[in-house]
């Protein structure tokens, strides 16, 4: 009886070992899983009811569109030509992109750029990457395009302080809410000759494209 005992308890005690080691197994590979994994929805801009595309990259969540809300006075179109807002979003002056985004989101800043950048392999190629493969919008060659991480980043250009409009179709600025010095702020780029995404700056009255990011 004392054997028949021993050995019910070394069954029971493994099967419940065995279960326990599934379970962890487990637990480690839907993390694993949720954390590589690019997830596709979308967001509504409860101002203006515009929709956005909205994509997960690593552990942030990301607009993959250009915001395109028209905060009056502060933001532009590229060449004033207002058919630029559906395809390409709106220039932002630094000041107003910093609060522009809508409720529950953000405008990223640097830590959170380079962490993009890392998650995606890096300056030298997360800019291939995170660029969109259209030829409507980029010039070619468009170097390095692959489209892969669902950011579909477009070349919306820039807007001086003094009012002209360069480089649409060439290179793509988003702003960072990082300031560099008193005048000017950091923000990100890779253009249509590059897969590289780094940070570079512009001055405050220049006014470049927005990405929103989810808080957290």
């Amino acid at each position: 009886m004392e054997k028949r005992n021993l050995l019910w308890n070394i069954f029971l005690l493994t099967f419940l070992f065995s279960a326990a080691c599934s379970s962890v197994d487990s637990d480690k590979s839907d993390k694993s899983v949720e954390s590589d994994k690019s997830v596709e929805n979308k967001l509504i801009d409860k101002r203006d009811g515009k929709t956005y595309k909205t994509i997960k990259i690593g552990n942030q969540v990301w607009m993959s569109e250009n915001l395109g809300y028209n905060a009056e006075g502060n933001s532009f179109v590229y060449d004033d030509n207002e058919s630029y807002s559906e395809t390409h979003g709106r220039l932002y002056l630094w000041r107003r992109a910093c609060k522009v985004c809508p409720e529950g989101w953000h405008l990223p800043n640097n830590t959170e750029l380079v962490a993009l950048s890392d998650y995606l392999g890096g300056n030298e190629i997360a800019g291939g990457k995170l660029k969109g493969t259209s030829k409507t919008y980029w010039k070619s060659p468009n170097t390095g395009a692959t489209g892969t991480s669902g950011f579909s980043m477009i070349p919306g250009g820039y807007r001086s302080g003094k009012g002209s409009y360069h480089r649409k179709g060439i290179t793509s600025y988003i702003w960072s809410s990082t300031k560099k010095d008193k005048g000017s702020a950091l923000c990100w780029t890779t253009d249509y000759r590059r897969e590289d995404f780094r940070p570079t700056s512009l001055y405050m009255n220049h006014a470049a494209s927005v990405r929103c990011v989810k808080d957290n």
